[in-house]
């Protein structure tokens, strides 16, 4: 068992017991939702506390999936239906078929694969269907995005439809995140842009890493933490020596 002396410094100490309060409280949350599973109580809707978690853990595209969680909630996440759901659209794409109606079984799955609001979004199954694909509909929401960035629009909400399809194309843990896009929207962007950026030089320069009560160290815990909206797995790989 670690102890403070183990660390050089009470702000080491602080971090890791910070990790391991985080890492504790996601243990508890699955054996939870696994006993809800166990006794036979639906799948929480996506809107809950617990569904929002089941979501994070079992989605593929998620930062925080979990496979063997997953694989332990059968009623609730049949991870081997959902391959050969996708193995059979992917058949019937390719041989020549229509995109199934919404209405259909397997066109609500068309319709969980592909929108990317959606807690199923696959963006390797949209491109593997691309005949389904509305052709430009990318291309066409980020040109509107642009335009409204250009012309001193304000960010707009995640709560809106424009809002979920910036944060699905700008935000770092994305399944669709495109970094040109979101340097092309400095402002909307420069403040968590320049504290990256400062990091960076930080730790380019040689400096130790900011403690955790400074502003730098306060930003840098945002963007370690996986339950952060701001987490980003590439900033932490580029300042891997600080987590040494």
């Amino acid at each position: 068992m670690l102890t403070q002396k183990d660390f050089e410094s009470w702000d080491l100490w602080d971090e890791f017991c910070n990790i391991l309060a985080q890492s504790e409280r996601v243990a508890e949350k699955k054996k939870k939702l696994k006993k809800m599973h166990d006794n036979g109580e639906p799948k929480p809707h996506w809107k809950t506390k617990e569904g929002q978690a089941v979501a994070r853990y079992t989605n593929s595209n998620n930062s925080m999936f979990d496979l063997k969680f997953s694989e332990s909630i059968p009623r609730w996440c049949v991870v081997d239906n959902v391959a050969e759901m996708k193995k059979e659209l992917k058949r019937k794409h390719d041989a020549g078929e229509p995109k199934p109606h919404c209405k259909t079984k397997e066109g609500r799955a068309v319709s969980r694969y592909m929108s990317y609001s959606n807690e199923c979004f696959d963006k390797s199954f949209c491109e593997s269907v691309p005949r389904w694909v509305k052709k430009n509909s990318i291309a066409e929401k980020k040109k509107e995005l642009k335009r409204m960035h250009d012309k001193g629009e304000p960010k707009p909400k995640q709560t809106t439809k424009a809002g979920y399809a910036l944060w699905s194309y700008a935000k770092p843990s994305s399944g669709c995140f495109d970094e040109n896009f979101r340097e092309s929207l400095p402002r909307w962007f420069d403040r968590a842009a320049n504290k990256k950026k400062e990091l960076k030089r930080m730790y380019d320069s040689g400096e130790a890493k900011p403690t955790c009560k400074s502003k730098a160290g306060k930003a840098l815990r945002n963007y370690m933490a996986p339950s952060s909206r701001s987490y980003d797995p590439k900033l932490l790989e580029y300042l891997a020596e600080w987590f040494e």
